[in-house]
Formats: structure tokens, C-alpha cells, sequence
């Protein structure tokens, strides 16, 4: 392997790290935006004062499925990188 080839090597690969972290930082984004929205509904709604059986199973599911669309955000952004 000659210097050039090197030095070609050593250039994409620190390319690829740097896409990589900025995937990171992207995926990190979503989900600091995605939880702080849920936190602020969730006090916002006073969900957390009531009681009982059905009021406890709403805020599980509407909390499972916010959880679900995060996520579903978060794979569509890596889905188009790869893409």
C-alpha cells in the first residue's frame, strides 16, 4: 500500500466516523424533542392527578404510543440516510 492509498484510507474512514456522529447527534435530537414534548403534555394534561383504572390505562397507552412515533421518527431519519 502506497502513502497516497493511505492517506485516501485514512481520509474516508474519518469521513465515514463524522457521518456517523452526526447520525448520532441527529438520532439524540429527535428523541430529546420527542421526550420533552411528552413531558410537557403530561404535566400540561394533569394526567398524573387522577385515578383509577381506565384514566392510568389512557395515560400508558397514549404514552406507548408517543413512545412508538419517536421511534418511528428516529428510523425514518436512518432510513433515509441509508437510503
Amino acid at each position: 500500500m502506497t502513502a497516497t492509498n493511505m492517506r485516501q484510507t485514512n481520509r474516508s474512514m474519518l469521513v465515514n466516523i463524522l457521518i456517523a456522529c452526526g447520525l448520532v447527534v441527529i438520532t439524540l435530537a429527535i428523541y430529546a424533542v420527542g421526550f420533552s414534548a411528552l413531558v410537557g403534555a403530561t404535566m400540561r394534561s394533569h394526567a398524573l392527578a387522577t385515578s383509577g383504572f381506565r384514566p392510568a390505562s389512557r395515560l400508558v397507552i397514549g404514552l406507548t404510543c408517543w413512545l412508538i412515533l419517536i421511534r418511528l421518527v428516529k428510523i425514518s431519519v436512518r432510513a433515509l440516510f441509508y437510503f
